[in-house]
C-alpha cells in the first residue's frame, strides 16, 4: 500500500497524508455498498487497506450534521457520490483531483488484486463501475 500511497502523493501532488486518509474514505465506502465476501477478498489482497480504513476520517454522513438529511434526500447513487465527494474534501483531496484519484487507486489496487477481484466489487456498486469505464 506505502507504494500505491508515494505513487498517487507525486502523481497527483498531495501530501501522502492526505492520500492516506481518501484512501481509507474510498475503502470505508465500498465497505457499505458491497457484498460482504467480494470486499474482504480486496482487502486482503491489498496489504494496509484495514489499517488505512480505521484510520479515515468518518464519512460526510456521520460528521456533516444537517448535511446528512440533505444527503439522505438525493438518494441511491447520487448520495453516494455526494457522501464520498464530501468526505474526500474533508480529508484534504481537492474536487478536481478526487476523480483522478479514486480512478488512479483503483487502477494500482487492480495490479495487485486482480481484474476479477476489482470486476465482482464494481458489479456490486455500479457507481464504481463507471468511474473504472470512463
Amino acid at each position: 500500500m506505502n507504494e500505491i500511497i508515494t505513487f498517487l502523493s507525486n502523481k497527483l501532488a498531495l501530501p501522502e497524508s492526505t492520500i492516506s486518509s481518501a484512501i481509507g474514505v474510498l475503502l470505508n465506502l465500498l465497505k457499505e455498498k458491497t457484498t460482504g465476501t467480494d470486499f474482504e477478498k480486496f482487502v486482503h489482497l491489498v496489504p494496509g487497506s484495514v489499517e488505512l480504513m480505521a484510520q479515515a476520517p468518518k464519512t460526510a454522513a456521520d460528521s456533516a450534521g444537517g448535511l446528512g438529511g440533505l444527503l439522505g434526500m438525493l438518494g441511491g447513487q447520487a448520495a453516494d457520490l455526494a457522501k464520498a465527494s464530501a468526505a474526500l474534501q474533508q480529508a484534504g483531496v481537492p474536487t478536481d483531483k478526487i476523480v483522478p484519484l479514486a480512478r488512479e487507486f483503483f487502477a494500482k489496487a487492480q495490479e495487485v488484486a486482480g481484474p476479477g477481484v476489482v470486476a465482482e466489487i464494481s458489479n456490486s456498486f455500479p457507481m464504481l463501475k463507471a468511474l473504472l469505464k470512463s
